[in-house]
């Protein structure tokens, strides 16, 4: 999501001066374009994704309310927060970056993520196959649930420059305690869903799945 808005006004005063004379402003050694990047990932890198133990993973789609990058100076700046958008990972698909040009610069410690579909839409849904008794199973995993929580995160902005945040979410943390074999079937699928008694715990887990690593893996 980009939006860019610059102002410039330059105000000048001349007195006792021929008409060719010419002002020069000093320049400011902070303007320049200066940006923010939220880089989003997954583990695996690729889909669809083997996790082992029978366990592939083949979509995952997130109902993002907001992203808020928060920084030390301001927790709350418009200039750093993305609203109401999907991040999906499948064979064809992962999320755009988040990209931030107004962000002010400072120390950025903290990712606030709010994972919503407002009760019209699931806020979660992972797709994949697993194997139970040797038998393979298509599943589902999907949750009506808000899930509203903070990655930590170490990056500094510094004046003109650039920084990007690597936010990854790691389904192996979240999917591989998942015991398949209790899960009721439904249209001939495993299903995990809100009223599930694992979901509890495997919302925590898809919490704790949510970290924030170097932009360069």
């Amino acid at each position: 999501m980009r939006g860019t808005i610059r102002c410039v006004v330059v105000a000048g005063v001349l007195s006792g001066c021929h008409s060719d004379d010419t002002v020069v402003p000093p320049e400011d050694s902070t303007s320049g374009a200066s940006g923010l990047v939220v880089h989003w990932s997954s583990a695996p890198t690729t889909w669809p994704g083997d996790l082992g133990g029978g366990i592939t993973i083949e979509s995952a789609r997130f109902k993002i309310d907001s992203v808020r990058v928060i920084g030390d100076a301001g927790p709350g700046d418009p200039r750093t927060t993305a609203t109401q958008f999907e991040a999906r990972w499948n064979q064809e698909t992962a999320p755009a970056d988040n990209v931030f040009d107004d962000a002010p610069p400072g120390l950025y410690s903290q990712i606030s993520l709010s994972i919503d579909g407002h009760l019209t839409e699931s806020s979660f849904e992972l797709r994949g196959h697993v194997f139970v008794n040797d038998q393979q199973w298509e599943y589902r995993i999907e949750d009506n649930n808000a899930l509203t929580f903070t990655v930590q995160t170490d990056n500094m902005l510094s004046p003109g420059g650039e920084a990007t945040i690597g936010l990854r979410c790691n389904f192996f943390h979240a999917i591989l305690d998942v015991n398949f074999g209790t899960l009721p079937v439904e249209d001939g699928r495993l299903k995990l869903e809100t009223g599930n008694a694992q979901m509890p715990t495997f919302r925590a887990k898809l919490v704790e799945s949510f970290e924030s690593v170097s932009a360069d893996r």
